[in-house]
């Protein structure tokens, strides 16, 4: 039996991507957030630390070489890495930084010191870019189960699966690891029925095995979306507001499972991510590139011949403006040419078709009408944070309206509403604050005088 959520959307689009094995594609220049102390004419190695985020993740540089510009993109610094000639980088003693290897049993480990070395592995989402560390750390105590996610219902993309076609035992073993971590007696590892393949590949690693499970899902999307993943294996329904963990599960990426063994097993931190090319390239293919390789460099090495460039799926993915750009955690590159693409409509017909697709029950065409008119409030009413972006009623729209587009839009001009008015909050209270505190200058001032006089 294979499980599933309310509403979604059938795409009906053959992966072609999921035959070809992932090959390794090692660009001559990345680009990653560095910290100050990176400076111009420094020559880093693979795994070397290059600083920590704002939301707590370890960067390592992904490519040996010497850093020939510092870029500041959206408030942070960034390093753009060259790589030297090739025969030094395979000579240097320093190739490679890596963690010390696991040199005792996994039972031998505390929950406390696998955290750490997640943290010092730099290990993130595959799947969203969040600290590992901090997920995991915020979980303790208050899950019951382990999912391993690897739905990937976006169409096009092939990451994960090949991930768990070529490498099951890494998923597998990852899982155990974060269920000590965790403290759980099970996992599942949540498997569309068209990838069938990687269940069974599952299977042969795990054996009789009961810690991990393989669950079958119902092949729709947006079954990769974790609050419609939950839902799909346990049969709990978030309530607005809600977090997985608020149903006692604890939700991960495959590749991010598979990178938590990898730091385990070989002492190996965060220095690459899959990517899937697909659309109008003359080779399509599944790359396994370091971490910040630049998209332009990778379209170069597939042949790609795109008038646009989404990246991070068809659904959920942002057509790009420029091309020059890192990829860190996205899975997917699609490229298209002018005759894929289509003119947005302008008149709603009054269908219902979004409604009946929207995996979170609410009303598209209604918010849509609200966003596009300016009208916020009412969009709130509508529930609009509870959207989860995933496209499906713009796909099933005949009117061809861009209805998440403008969903998007609202939504983040009321996030960044939100942002400005606690920024102006935390100012009046510092400055109230500031106000309320005795001169301690006048104070001194006159218990010398007063000190004088005596």
């Amino acid at each position: 039996m294979a499980f599933t959520f309310r509403g979604g959307i059938s795409l009906g689009v053959p992966k072609k991507t999921a035959k070809y094995k992932i090959e390794a594609f090692t660009p001559t220049r990345v680009l990653l957030p560095c910290s100050s102390d990176i400076s111009v004419g420094q020559k880093v190695v693979r795994g070397q630390l290059l600083c920590e985020d704002a939301g707590g993740v370890l960067w390592h540089a992904s490519l040996s070489g010497k850093i020939s510009e510092i870029k500041e993109i959206d408030g942070a610094s960034y390093a753009l890495i060259e790589s030297e000639n090739a025969e030094e980088t395979e000579t240097s003693e320093r190739a490679e930084e890596k963690l010390p290897a696991a040199d005792k049993p996994l039972s031998a480990y505390s929950p406390e010191e696998i955290l750490e070395r997640i943290r010092l592995a730099g290990i993130f989402g595959m799947g969203g870019g969040a600290s590992t560390y901090k997920k995991l750390a915020d979980a303790m105590g208050k899950v019951e189960r382990l999912i391993v996610n690897c739905a990937e219902s976006e169409p096009y993309a092939s990451a994960d699966h090949r991930t768990l076609l070529e490498t099951p035992e890494d998923v597998v073993n990852g899982a155990k690891i974060l269920m000590r971590a965790l403290s759980l007696r099970v996992a599942y590892i949540a498997v569309e029925e068209d990838k069938y393949d990687a269940a069974e590949a599952v299977d042969r690693v795990n054996g009789q095995g009961q810690l991990v499970r393989v669950r079958m899902l119902k092949t729709k999307y947006p079954q990769g979306s974790e609050r419609l993943l939950v839902a799909a294996v346990t049969g709990k329904k978030l309530k607005r507001g809600q977090s997985p963990v608020d149903a006692g599960c604890f939700v991960i990426n495959c590749r991010t499972c598979a990178a938590v063994f990898r730091a385990f097993a070989y002492g190996e931190v965060v220095t690459s991510t899959v990517v899937t090319v697909s659309g109008a390239v003359k080779e399509p293919k599944n790359l396994r590139v370091p971490l910040g390789t630049l998209v332009c460099d990778i379209l170069e090495h597939c042949g790609a011949d795109a008038d646009a460039v989404i990246v991070g799926g068809a659904m959920m993915g942002k057509k790009l403006a420029d091309t020059a750009v890192p990829l860190i955690y996205e899975s997917s590159i699609l490229c298209l040419e002018k005759k894929d693409r289509i003119k947005d409509g302008d008149a709603c017909v009054r269908c219902g078709r979004c409604v009946s697709a929207c995996p979170m029950a609410l009303m598209p065409s209604l918010l849509y009408g609200a966003c596009r008119k300016g009208k916020t409030k009412k969009a709130e009413k509508l529930k609009i944070d509870c959207c989860i972006e995933c496209g499906s009623c713009a796909y099933v729209c005949p009117a061809r309206l861009p209805i998440a587009e403008e969903i998007r839009k609202t939504k983040a001009m009321l996030k960044a509403d939100a942002s400005a008015e606690i920024a102006e909050e935390l100012a009046t209270e510092t400055a109230e604050s500031v106000a309320e505190q005795p001169d301690i200058g006048a104070e001194t001032e006159k218990e010398g005088a007063e000190n004088e006089e005596a």
